[in-house]
């Protein structure tokens, strides 16, 4: 499975061109002309399975730096890639390897989990969602963008017409909502992260009615239901 690993060039790039270029190439100018100073400096993905760039990957060099402020390398976790940097008439500069690792603020579907408990008619039934990172850790503070991107349906059931609240960050990890079901019954949630579905998906909640609610008229029910029954006579029907 692949995941998105961020690769900050903002320095690396500017030293690569500092170190590298400057004493060499006297700022792209030894041997290649002052012009050169400020060439279109593009990168690639020299090694490595499965990576792609994306951000700014070309960009004009000023006074012999080259800065990318924006590049991002996603790929393969674990595995190694080397980017290369190309100028017009300027030799080739190579990165170190590179190799991505978990990004800790990117929850994964796999390692999310959800407490789904049964639920009352007319009262709201509580979900609480975990979102956790490749390496099983909680992931805090994600109640914007990636709030968005938890969706939660009712496939099946009584109250597939309900509506969640919208989720609340706790601040620890774990994200609420809610929704309030209107009929018993077997209720099928599917609860999604980014599209796949997060562990356990789907969950059932069974719901059932309020034994405080207003009464039937039709439906007798045996805890308010009475009976009188007297004292009886040998030989006599007691009514």
């Amino acid at each position: 499975m692949k995941r998105l690993g961020i690769f900050t060039s903002l320095i690396l790039i500017t030293a690569f061109f500092q170190l590298l270029y400057s004493p060499v190439n006297a700022q792209f100018t030894g041997g290649i002309g002052q012009g050169h100073s400020s060439s279109i400096v593009g990168v690639e993905i020299h090694s490595g399975q499965g990576g792609m760039l994306g951000g700014t990957t070309t960009v004009q060099a000023a006074e012999g730096i080259a800065t990318f402020t924006d590049l991002t390398l996603s790929g393969e976790i674990g595995e190694s890639y080397i980017l290369r940097f190309n100028a017009d008439e300027i030799d080739f500069v190579d990165s170190e390897s590179i190799t991505l690792d978990h990004d800790p603020e990117n929850p994964v579907a796999d390692n999310t989990t959800a407490v789904v408990p049964n639920g009352t008619v007319g009262t709201p039934t509580p979900i609480t969602i975990t979102l956790r990172n490749a390496n099983d850790d909680p992931v805090t503070g994600a109640g914007g963008p990636i709030a968005t991107s938890i969706i939660l349906s009712i496939t099946q059931g009584p109250n597939q017409d309900a509506s969640f609240d919208p989720i609340t960050d706790n601040g620890d990890g774990t994200y609420s909502t809610s929704y309030t079901p209107e009929n018993t019954g077997d209720d099928t949630i599917v609860i999604t992260l980014n599209g796949e579905p997060i562990q356990g998906s789907p969950f059932t909640s069974t719901v059932n009615d309020d034994p405080d609610g207003p009464e039937d008229p039709e439906n007798p029910v045996a805890i308010n239901t009475t009976a009188v029954v007297p004292n009886g006579t040998a030989g006599t029907p007691t009514p």
